[in-house]
């Protein structure tokens, strides 16, 4: 965020990030601290988002409110020379508000202060921590449930490690504007959020694909996501405790069913790659970069593209196992003879694993849940 220029509060013509800006604070100290659309992007959002601390700002949603004032013609402002009628506003948004800073749209600071004048800026008590109860409702997780869960999302863990049913948890119904998922809880929820995302690598991401290229939420193994949160210290339920601490004790229902599938494997049968990406396969690990031949394998490693196959596959994105193969970026298609090499490499891979069809009566989507579900 740049730095306020609050003596330019006195001039009489205002750009629209001073606009902006005074619309959100509506204090001369803070005058100009808004210098670009990105500087209004975070201003907006710290307002909106960052709610477990006292905040400052008057008014959070300060681009609604200058749009309605523009879209009901209380409030002129002018491209050049010429005034911008109220009609050029009735079609746009926010964000398209935001945007035209950078068309150095300006404004007579008198018509502005006329609006939005000058007064003390009260500030909006909210509590802070987290809280099983919220507006009267029982947030207790269902651990009958949840513990036998093996794959949970990120967001998900936090909440379970905050004795918080995962469901009850409260969206922001804003998140659109800051184009990713955020949530109505304190500050607590947050910071455990916040720890979670930037120890993915450790913890382990089962649909890594997914998160790469389609912007999914991180799933990660609950049991894994239990040992670390342990191993640093946080104060967990006790349903997290036992599952962290008997990580090397009995395997969970889910597990063991896993591990009795694999041992009905006639004897000798070659073990088919895994779909999801193990934490050796992340970009930065130690010993890999991209795909490549498994060391001492002699063969490639396509297990990144064969999972990213699936979800093109999946999500309707590829209409053939061939189209899929093709959709694969070159930056983790193993390096073959040719592309036309690696396409007929990964298409036989993945019909030894998958077939080119999905099985009668179901879709690929079907079969992808069922190997997220092991």
């Amino acid at each position: 965020m740049s730095s306020p220029t609050p003596h330019r509060f006195d001039h009489p013509v205002w750009d629209l990030r001073d606009v902006i800006g005074w619309v959100l604070d509506r204090d001369p100290a803070q005058f100009g601290r808004i210098h670009s659309t990105e500087d209004a992007k975070s201003a907006i959002n710290v307002a909106l988002f960052y709610t477990s601390h006292l905040r400052p700002e008057r008014d959070p949603n300060a681009l609604t409110t200058l749009l309605h004032e523009l879209q009901l013609g209380r409030l002129i402002v002018h491209e050049g020379k010429a005034a911008l009628p109220r009609e050029h506003w009735g079609a746009l948004t926010e964000l398209d508000l935001r945007s035209a800073i950078s068309r150095g749209l300006w404004f007579w600071s008198e018509d502005v202060l006329r609006l939005w004048p000058v007064e003390a800026a009260p500030v909006k008590a909210v509590a802070s921590g987290i809280s099983n109860r919220k507006g009267g409702q029982n947030r207790v997780p269902n651990w009958t449930i949840w513990k036998h869960i093996p794959d949970v999302k990120a967001f998900e863990a936090v909440a379970l490690s905050l004795n918080i049913d995962p469901k009850k948890l409260g969206h922001n119904p804003r998140s659109w504007m800051a184009g990713k998922r955020l949530f109505e809880e304190g500050e607590e929820f947050q910071e455990r959020l916040f720890a979670v995302d930037r120890n993915l690598k450790t913890i382990g991401i089962r649909n890594f694909a997914g998160v790469r290229y389609f912007d999914e939420d991180p799933m990660i193994r609950l049991r894994a996501f239990a040992v670390w949160a342990v191993s640093i210290g946080w104060s967990l339920p006790s349903e997290l405790v036992e599952l962290g601490n008997g990580a090397s004790g009995a395997p969970s229902s889910a597990e063991a069913a896993e591990t009795e599938e694999k041992s009905s494997e006639p004897a000798g049968a070659k073990p088919e790659p895994p779909l999801r990406i193990s934490e050796t396969s992340r970009p930065g690990a130690k010993g890999i970069g991209r795909s490549g031949r498994k060391k001492g394998s002699g063969s490639i490693d396509d297990t990144e593209a064969l999972q990213l196959m699936l979800h093109l596959l999946a999500s309707g994105q590829a209409n053939s196992v061939h189209d899929a193969a093709r959709k694969v970026p070159d930056s983790i298609m193993g390096s073959s003879q040719s592309q036309a090499a690696d396409i007929s490499r990964l298409r036989r891979k993945f019909a030894n694993d998958h077939g080119t069809e999905p099985p009668t009566g179901k879709t690929w989507a079907d079969v992808a849940g069922e190997l997220n579900a092991n």
